[in-house]
């Protein structure tokens, strides 16, 4: 068994999407016996069948099963305590390595220098079918973080890192931190690896490794919660000693459920009703009172219609980048502000 690498795959009923993972992943791990971790924690035979299978094939794909183990969170957490390896690659189980994404990854960890690596992606569609982005990491070259670069890792990686399998981080480093303040946030991978790399050099694979599938995510229903409350929160939440306020604004706004067109492009896409308002935005007495009112106006405005101008306002600031697709336009609008 390979003590370099470990691959870490939370799943929820996606048994044929893990199969297509699992895969592609094969021929890249057999040479290097690199284990595959599972952890699942969905009901029916689906998933079973699917790991024994590649069992079978292949002694490394280790899995483990609990119902109580529940949310994304949990899922990671126990993934990652499967594996034995020095390091850990968290990845998803709709998404498809490249050829020679193993071998890349292998050899940076074997480098001795990073305690985390981040691994770019290319967007496609939910087919695999056709790219929308070629990289959803914009850089030319690798590029080295040294201890203490903290910032400017996190201004430039962090957004990219919603995306669960761009992390590859030291497993030792990771179980030093307790993952349990981060649980039901949907992105305690984040929150654990950007602590565990403080004090410890990082790095940027540049070149797109991971096939991502766009329009994948098991939250959609929770966007509001997710996307406005608790991914600041796991930002804002990192140490201030660390990141700098100047690297967190670069990543996300402190209080986005302030945000005129977050809130616009929330009712544009059907997450943002009366729940969501009396819930999370009439309640937060740290915005003004009078913009509460209204931001709760926007509630007036049909979703279509929300839709329609907010769509506008995105081609005449040219966000969109003339490319059309609508599905990539509404990723960047629900995730990027």
């Amino acid at each position: 068994m390979n003590r370099d690498l470990a691959i870490c795959i939370p799943s929820f009923r996606r048994p044929e999407r893990l199969a297509e993972t699992l895969e592609a992943f094969l021929p890249q791990v057999e040479p290097h016996g690199i284990s595959i971790c599972v952890s699942y924690n969905d009901e029916g035979p689906g998933t079973e069948e699917v790991l024994r299978h590649f069992k079978a094939r292949y002694p490394h794909v280790l899995w483990m099963t609990d119902p109580t183990v529940t949310g994304i969170d949990r899922n990671i957490v126990a993934s990652v305590a499967l594996a034995r390896s020095c390091f850990v690659w968290l990845f998803g189980d709709d998404d498809i390595p490249e050829p020679n994404a193993v071998q890349r990854v292998l050899d940076a960890v074997r480098a001795g220098e990073p305690a985390m690596v981040v691994v770019n992606g290319a967007t496609y569609d939910s087919e695999l079918a056709r790219v929308i982005e070629p990289a959803r990491l914009l850089m030319s070259a690798d590029r080295f973080y040294a201890p203490g670069e903290h910032a400017r890792l996190l201004s430039d990686t962090a957004s990219y890192t919603t995306f669960l399998g761009g992390i590859v981080v030291d497993r030792e480093l990771w179980n030093c931190i307790d993952p349990a303040p981060f649980f039901k946030s949907d992105y305690v991978h984040v929150a654990v690896a950007y602590r565990a790399v403080i004090g410890r050099a990082a790095k940027v694979i540049a070149e797109p490794l991971i096939r991502i599938r766009l329009g994948g995510a098991t939250w959609a229903g929770r966007y509001f919660q997710v996307e406005l409350i608790n991914w600041p929160g796991i930002i804002w939440g990192l140490p201030p000693d660390a990141y700098l306020d100047e690297a967190k604004i670069a990543v996300c706004g402190r209080k986005p459920t302030s945000s005129l067109t977050r809130l616009l492009a929330a009712r544009a896409y059907g997450y943002y009703g009366p729940e969501e308002y009396w819930k999370f935005v009439f309640s937060d007495t740290e915005i003004p009172a009078w913009k509460r009112w209204a931001l709760g106006m926007i509630l007036a405005i049909p979703s279509t219609a929300a839709g329609c101008g907010l769509m506008l306002y995105r081609h005449l600031m040219s966000i969109t980048r003339n490319d059309g697709n609508l599905e990539l336009t509404r990723y960047r609008l629900m995730h990027r502000g």
